[in-house]
């Protein structure tokens, strides 16, 4: 008898059933730790560490699904692997850095413009980067954003950046792999341009990639991502006091992001309220 041909699943459907099995793993790890609070709770009535647990940890838990929710409305797996901490390879991010995600993917992650380019975005605590000094990476449509390293509470502006650089940039780099050649064309040449007379805007916000990194193309996309998206006051500064053919060779970058990627959508610093916020929340925990 002939054996039934294996039916292979879409990207999408396996997108949707690592949705699923993560936030089963996540609600059922917090579960359990919910279950050891409330123990005790009730053998220590009097310690009001206890409560204050529960209450972050109710709160923790319902972020977490607002989280895999845009998540799954958009097809991509964003997730803070808090089931990973019983593994012993993450560790617990709070509720300012949860809201500093729900934040990033709301309001940054153009999900329909890279769509096809982003699966994952994983947010964790490996030891191999502390050795590798890394700042995070992405491959074959999967972001890896360490907090240990770029979300700590003295500069958690380094973590906004790493993951727009990572998980928007990167993205956005493939997806210019298939635009049409006379425009790859342009921004080869443009890149080219910058890249010779040293233009390049360098950024303060976050982790600066030096000069020389910008070397490579699909860098300076990804860095230009994170600049359109946390420092566009200032990227329109600088590309207006450069001349006329450098600025003409940026504003090719700007007016596609523009117009290509956020439908006509610019960022100013009245976008960045929030994120700063909740980093001044972060750095005084």
């Amino acid at each position: 008898m002939e054996k039934e041909p294996k039916i292979e699943k879409s990207k999408s459907e396996q997108v949707e059933e690592n949705i699923d099995k993560v936030s089963k793993l996540n609600r059922d790890f917090m579960n359990e730790v919910l279950l050891s609070i409330r123990e005790h709770i009730k053998k220590e009535k009097d310690n009001p560490k206890w409560p204050k647990l529960e209450k972050e940890f109710l709160q923790e838990r319902e972020l977490i699904d607002e989280i895999l929710g845009i998540g799954r409305e958009n097809g991509v797996l964003i997730d803070p692997q808090y089931w990973a901490i019983k593994m012993g390879f993450s560790r617990r991010l709070g509720v300012e850095r949860l809201q500093a995600i729900k934040e990033l993917a709301t309001h940054f992650i153009p999900f329909e413009k890279i769509k096809g380019h982003l699966k994952e975005i994983n947010v964790q605590h490996e030891e191999a980067y502390l050795s590798l000094g890394c700042q995070g990476f992405f491959h074959d449509g999967v972001a890896e954003i360490p907090n240990y390293i770029t979300f700590n509470n003295e500069n958690p502006e380094n973590f906004y950046a790493t993951f727009i650089h990572e998980a928007v940039g990167h993205p956005i780099e493939n997806a210019i792999e298939n635009i049409d050649d006379k425009t790859k064309k342009m921004f080869a040449e443009n890149y080219k341009k910058l890249r010779k007379q040293k233009a390049f805007f360098k950024g303060a916000f976050g982790r600066a990639y030096p000069e020389s990194e910008m070397g490579d193309f699909g860098q300076f996309i990804a860095e230009f991502t994170k600049q359109y998206c946390l420092e566009g006051e200032d990227l329109r500064g600088h590309m207006e006091n450069l001349p006329d053919e450098q600025r003409k060779a940026y504003q090719n970058f700007y007016d596609f992001f523009k117009t290509s990627i956020y439908n006509g959508r610019e960022f100013s610093k009245q976008d960045l309220k929030s994120l700063n916020a909740i980093a001044e929340s972060i750095k005084n925990i």
